[in-house]
């Protein structure tokens, strides 16, 4: 993974001001503090640069991850996601690849950074680098991932709606510590799937 891109950057630095404030934003919410900033605090509208490569993940009570957003600035040039994207059964490459990564941040407060390569129905490929932080809900529970997203420069066609993904591998990733640890790491979240 090349070096920390500046979008990234801004996302980080505007969670740890949100982290910094929590107890604050909870006590004017009426809610107590949870380990992470609470999604009720975040304002897209202060870090503007990132908006376009934003998307939002939201874990329900059946365990399933539903897209909820996806910024104007990736859905030009990735297939659309699904919008539930189940955490228990996956395609293998969407479950290595996508899911079971970010389903980590669910259960531990840390960040992630990955890079992989797509493989699309129509043989176009990309290289995506994502950053995904954890926010909680005013029950305190992690329920959402807040990442920034960046394909590589190359990749700029909307694909066409039948478009699939035939095919991802992960070639880094990687867990920040923002404090509370990061998990353990195995083989199988960081390999080639087909």
């Amino acid at each position: 993974m090349q070096g920390l891109n500046p979008i990234f950057t801004v996302l980080e630095a505007y969670w740890w001001q949100l982290q910094e404030r929590r107890e604050k934003d909870a006590e004017r919410l009426g809610v107590k503090p949870a380990l992470v900033p609470l999604r009720k605090s975040f304002e897209p509208f202060k870090i503007p640069e990132v908006l376009p490569h934003i998307t939002l993940l939201e874990l329900d009570e059946n365990n399933v991850m539903h897209s909820r957003l996806v910024g104007s600035g990736l859905e030009n040039v990735v297939p659309v996601l699904p919008k539930r994207l189940s955490l228990a059964i996956s395609p293998v490459d969407v479950w290595h690849g996508f899911v079971k990564p970010h389903k980590t941040l669910f259960e531990t407060p840390c960040g992630l950074r990955f890079e992989n390569h797509t493989v699309l129905s129509n043989r176009q490929s990309f290289i995506m680098n994502r950053f995904s932080l954890p926010f909680a809900d005013l029950d305190g529970r992690i329920k959402y991932v807040i990442s920034a997203s960046m394909p590589d420069e190359k990749f700029i066609t909307r694909p066409s709606m039948t478009t699939e993904v035939v095919h991802l591998t992960v070639k880094t990733l990687f867990y920040v510590d923002l404090g509370y640890g990061v998990p353990a790491t195995d083989s199988a979240s960081t390999g080639s799937v087909a």
